[in-house]
């Protein structure tokens, strides 16, 4: 599994439509921010291969030893056939040396997409996260948390979060860990 990190026009073009097919609207923040963020290494925006296969894409946000996947998806077609679990074990190589976390809907409660909801928290277990006990709040959504081992503290977060939105953003938008 290779990760490379976008930087040509293609690779954008390839990741945006993964991210629109693979998230709803509601869960998804402006393509242009992601660019651009990254563009300005405040995050890092992966194209995920195999050999020279297109296979997903990743969206890590870092900030001191704190490491968010942010968005993490795989193409449809090519799901169940462990591409997933490789990806995300190259991704957690990568950041070893980072506490790493990633937000899910929550899987306990009933949801039109509780199945799936579910599904994704058990492959996320299967990966070795595990679950952390605090929820996140993104703007008008409610996460449930999963990490490597370590927790994910509240002020970490905001740190992270304020790094990665700047000035006037962070004032803005509502993100937050709570319990």
């Amino acid at each position: 599994m290779i990760l490379k990190r976008a930087r040509r026009k293609i690779d954008f073009v390839i990741i945006k439509k993964l991210y629109i097919d693979s998230f709803p609207a509601n869960e998804r923040a402006p393509f242009y921010m992601l660019k651009r963020r990254a563009k300005q290494g405040k995050a890092d925006l992966w194209c995920i291969y195999d050999e020279k296969l297109f296979v997903g894409m990743a969206y890590v946000v870092s900030y001191n030893n704190l490491s968010y996947l942010f968005y993490f998806a795989i193409e449809k077609s090519l799901r169940g056939m462990h591409y997933g679990t490789r990806a995300l074990k190259t991704i957690f190589r990568l950041y070893e040396k980072n506490k790493i976390f990633l937000a899910l809907e929550d899987w306990k409660e009933d949801a039109d997409n509780k199945e799936e909801r579910l599904k994704r928290h058990d492959f996320y277990l299967r990966a070795g996260l595990k679950d952390i006990p605090y929820y996140l709040k993104e703007v008008n959504m409610i996460y449930m948390l999963m990490g490597r081992s370590d927790l994910v503290y509240p002020k970490e977060y905001k740190a992270l979060i304020d790094n990665y939105l700047g000035f006037p953003k962070k004032y803005l938008l509502d993100m937050r860990i709570i319990n």
